[in-house]
């Protein structure tokens, strides 16, 4: 945040309140464990979550241009513990498969295996030469806040408590991960007009785009196969937590029906 503030001033971004003493956080002193508090102070940005919006195909072209304008702002940023080791981080998805051993349902396992399979065949070969650098890591609709009535529509960036150095196309996999199976009609095409928005201010690879079809179905899988194993280890909130997960599962299952997009070089890739 501190990096964004000096090099991309222009991003709807939370600013820090400094400290009197003109630090960005103070250590409050906790009455038990064997830690201190940390606290910070971080400005007010107005907005309603994209979460609670019908957005219209140039407003989701627009969340996915904001997305490419942050990437690019966080390119030269490093950090000694950017390469920490995140279970979201989809570049280690492969390694996930053991969490199939929480899905007791024949279709979901089926559909889950099916996608590890797509993911092995087509991501993980690509893994050492896909361009990474740190990302927010969660760009989804409950952290990004808009205003229909501005023209820019995206008003801020929320929640950055998921950075980590990972392939660039992982960062928009989030994105189109949470709008996918949306409109079970079209399962994709949410998705791709965020995408497009994307693309029309950082271009990516040919070889990339078909990993990305892959990747933003792993990551929707990532998230009902976390929320499974969650759930077993919380019986007391099983029922709560596998309630949250089926729309994940649902909206997996109807994009799975439908004809992965052929996506191509050009801005325009059919739904």
């Amino acid at each position: 945040m501190e990096h964004l503030e000096r090099t991309a001033p222009e991003l709807p971004v939370q600013r820090l309140v400094r400290s009197l003493g003109g630090e960005p956080q103070v250590l409050i002193s906790a009455p038990t464990g064997a830690f201190d508090r940390v606290l910070r102070v971080m400005r007010f940005l107005p907005g309603d979550l994209l979460a609670n919006q019908d957005a219209s195909a140039g407003q989701l072209r627009l969340v996915g241009s904001s997305l490419a304008r942050l990437g690019i702002a966080l390119q030269d940023f490093e950090h000694p513990r950017a390469d920490r080791l995140l279970l979201w981080d989809l570049k280690h998805f492969h390694r996930m498969r053991p969490l199939l051993d929480y899905v007791d349902e024949k279709e979901k396992r089926v559909l889950a295996e099916d996608i590890f399979d797509q993911f092995d065949e087509k991501v993980v070969p690509l893994l050492g030469t896909l361009a990474s650098q740190v990302v927010h890591g969660d760009f989804s609709p409950f952290n990004v806040l808009v205003n229909p009535g501005r023209p820019d529509y995206v008003t801020g960036i929320i929640d950055f408590g998921d950075v980590v150095r990972t392939p660039v196309i992982f960062d928009i996999s989030v994105t189109m991960a949470n709008l996918l199976g949306a409109d079970p009609a079209s399962p994709w095409e949410q998705a791709l007009h965020v995408m497009n928005g994307y693309r029309s201010i950082r271009p990516l690879p040919g070889q990339e785009l078909e990993a990305l079809v892959v990747s933003a179905q792993a990551r929707l899988l990532l998230r009902a196969l976390i929320t499974q194993w969650r759930a077993s280890q919380l019986p007391q909130r099983r029922d709560y937590l596998l309630s949250h997960s089926k729309p994940d599962w649902d909206r997996l299952a109807s994009t799975a029906a439908a004809p992965a997009p052929e996506l191509s070089s050009h801005l325009e890739p059919t739904p």
